[in-house]
């Protein structure tokens, strides 16, 4: 996907002047050609009305010219729209208000190319960056599973020869944690799921906005089509430039949020590699043990250990429940309110569920 990227977002830095030839405006030959073979047909029937006796039939096309005019005036609109929208480089902007991580900042990093400083090479960065985060969650929760399967304990006895009582003291309450673990999980890889599907959507989202823009633009040419056209405008500016804006907005602040922990890397992961250190074990058991220790004592301890871990499930937690929620809500709002405006209502949450 990184070399796809390279190659159109490139073209699009390449020259200004040939920004009509590159991916992001190809459609704009063929809306045009639309329009002008709409025009030339209308124009036949003005020069053709006086002979079929029918001079009032002018009226009907001077206004259906007007309609072809401004399906022009609105096609250079949107092709100086998305030629920003694709030269435009808000990396140093999102550097400024903290909504970028290194790992995806081409003006700090120099690992990476020039190329991905685009809103739809930055929005697909933080939302992988953000999934490998979860990868990494993942991996440290499979070990905290791990220790938590062995189901330490405190076994006291007395007998004599074999006959006697036993008292058994889990450690750990693995029952109540299996029983409630388990639903949870399945939850859990469930919008671990929608939040890799995410990742489809936005890396299609650069290819959205020319496919539904063109088809809207020709289908507003033709009176029959001109609702249908209205609508598919408003998909194209919903999936095209209000999504991948909210998914490089929040999915950002998420992954700045968690470089700044030092957390989701693969040299610390949220700590969990000293969590269970021998010198973390020692320093909790001779606080336990220790008849000085007041509980605040040992809080310290517990929550200095498990401080990480618990800002790091709270970020994957917002990152896989609340903001792909939030993010599809303004979308679907926005392209509901706009296509009833300019065309027939559609709504992209209906839609991504059929297609589900």
């Amino acid at each position: 996907m990184l070399g796809y990227y390279l190659v159109l977002l490139g073209s699009c830095l390449s020259s200004i002047t040939n920004f009509v030839t590159n991916p992001s405006n190809v459609w704009a030959p063929i809306v045009l050609l639309g329009v002008l073979m709409v025009s030339l047909v209308l124009g036949i029937i003005y020069m053709l009305s006086p002979f079929i006796g029918r001079s009032d039939i002018r009226t009907w096309v001077r206004t259906k010219l007007y309609d072809q005019f401004f399906t022009v005036v609105l096609l250079l609109i949107f092709l100086a729209f998305s030629t920003t929208l694709c030269s435009f480089q808000p990396a140093a902007a999102y550097h400024t208000m903290g909504l970028i991580s290194k790992e995806c900042d081409p003006t700090i990093n120099n690992a990476l190319p020039q190329q991905l400083d685009n809103l739809y090479g930055i929005a697909d960065c933080d939302l992988y960056q953000f999934n490998q985060n979860i990868g990494y969650f993942v991996v440290n929760m499979y070990r905290v599973m791990l220790i938590v399967s062995l189901s330490p304990q405190f076994t006291f006895g007395q007998g004599y020869n074999g006959v006697g009582y036993q008292f058994v003291v889990p450690l750990l309450p693995i029952e109540p944690i299996h029983h409630y673990l388990i639903p949870f999980m399945s939850l859990f890889f469930g919008l671990v799921l929608i939040s890799q599907m995410q990742q489809f959507l936005v890396g299609a989202s650069m290819l959205f906005f020319p496919l539904f823009m063109s088809i809207g633009l020709m289908a507003r040419a033709f009176g029959i089509t001109r609702s249908f056209g209205g609508s598919m405008i408003a998909l194209a500016l919903g999936l095209g430039f209000v999504y991948p804006v909210m998914i490089s907005v929040t999915y950002g602040f998420l992954d700045f949020t968690t470089q700044q922990f030092g957390l989701g890397t693969g040299t610390r992961n949220a700590e969990l590699y000293t969590l269970f250190s021998p010198s973390q074990t020692i320093a909790f058991i001779e606080t336990l043990f220790n008849p000085s220790s007041t509980p605040k004592d040992l809080l310290a301890v517990v929550l200095s250990d498990f401080t990480p871990i618990i800002l790091y499930s709270g970020i994957v937690a917002a990152g896989i429940g609340f903001v792909p929620l939030m993010v599809l809500t303004i979308v679907d709002a926005f392209v509901v309110d706009t296509s009833r405006v300019i065309g027939e209502r559609i709504d992209v949450i209906s839609l991504l569920t059929r297609i589900i």
